[in-house]
């Protein structure tokens, strides 16, 4: 089986997908002198599509009223075999945003207008949790993680 390598954030290493131009220029505006570089795309039903052409570490997805239900496209995204950290963000900011996204698997939720502050340590500490997860994925062989979940599923079942 074929193991991806962990991705390092440089540039092309963010997929920004929101329907508003704004959201966009705003997150290159935060991240231009970072050695990040944003990839975008307006339509989310295009982010799997940009995301398989040109995997990315990570993708900062845009929540807003024009968005219907933004939960199928991040769970098929985040079912992939190499996974990118998914952050999403929503303005007006929704308090269940949060436990929606972490539950799906999503790594944070971050609010609109974008902070310059906020955006740069999320974005670094969603990268470093991605690159350990690769990291920690990548020491454990793939039978010896199947031979250790097998006993537990078994004792499952027995119960």
């Amino acid at each position: 089986m074929h193991r991806a390598t962990p991705p390092d954030l440089s540039p092309a290493g963010i997929l920004s997908v929101s329907a508003h131009e704004d959201d966009h220029a705003s997150l290159r505006s935060i991240l231009s002198g970072a050695r990040w570089r944003v990839v975008e795309t307006c339509a989310p039903q295009d982010a799997k599509r940009v995301f398989l052409a040109r995997p990315m570490p990570l993708i900062v997805w845009t929540t807003g009223a024009s968005v219907r239900d933004w939960r199928p496209l991040v769970a098929e995204i985040l079912r992939l075999p190499d996974p990118p950290s998914i952050i999403m963000a929503s303005y007006p900011f929704r308090e269940n945003l949060w436990p929606e996204a972490i539950e799906l698997g999503c790594y944070d939720v971050l609010p609109l207008p974008y902070s310059s502050r906020e955006v740069p340590r999320v974005i670094q500490m969603a990268g470093e949790f991605r690159d350990r997860k690769c990291e920690l994925q990548a020491a454990v062989p793939l039978p010896a993680r199947r031979e250790r979940a097998a006993p537990q599923a078994l004792s499952a079942g027995a119960a």
